[in-house]
């Protein structure tokens, strides 16, 4: 079965990892950005905040409220 490995340095540690040619899957590590993870949640909660606000002022809250 065909195997893909491969290696890189970001920040002073290797990282390496490992590809199934057959399934697809992948094994190894990976670096994370902290940055980035923060900057997702906060889109996220920015965007259901401003869904909830939406619903909110249009109406549809209410009606929504009705069926629970």
């Amino acid at each position: 079965m065909p195997v893909w490995s491969a290696a890189f340095r970001y920040r002073q540690k290797a990282y390496r990892f490992v590809i199934n040619g057959r399934t697809g899957q992948v094994q190894g590590e990976r670096p994370y950005s902290y940055w980035k993870i923060a900057f997702a949640i906060i889109f996220g909660v920015i965007a259901v905040g401003g869904l909830i606000l939406y619903m909110d002022r249009s109406g549809m809250l209410e009606q929504v409220q009705t069926y629970l």
